[in-house]
């Protein structure tokens, strides 16, 4: 008669359970008051001609520019206060319980038939 039982151990797994993690936002707004130039260009028709008479006709180039301004935050560190992170650990004993397999062979001897081969 033949028996076995086998017993695997399933090992150690670590898992993370929870965690803490401390971070700090303020909400921050200010309203200010931005100017900006836009250049405006405007085409008329001339009915007099003693105007024209008194243009410059050299060639000149005018230049008109356009501004805007723009918000710019700037931002700076400030320690206001300190925050200790710390972590402890602890070891504990657990049964672990699961249904194991057992195979049970059994070997018998069969006496020969006459006419037949032996064994």
């Amino acid at each position: 008669m033949l028996n076995s039982c086998t017993i695997i151990p399933s090992g150690l797994d670590s898992r993370q359970r929870c965690g803490a993690r401390y971070l700090c936002l303020h909400g921050w707004q200010a309203e200010v008051t931005l100017h900006e130039e836009h250049a405006q260009i405007v085409r008329r028709a001339v009915s007099d001609p003693s105007y024209v008479q008194d243009i410059d006709w050299s060639d000149q180039t005018v230049e008109v520019l356009e501004t805007a301004e723009q918000a710019v935050v700037s931002k700076s560190s400030h320690i206001a206060e300190e925050v200790v992170v710390g972590k402890t650990g602890s070891d504990h004993v657990e049964t672990i319980k699961d249904t194991v397999r057992r195979q049970q062979v059994e070997v018998e001897r069969v006496a020969a038939s006459e006419g037949g081969n032996q064994a």
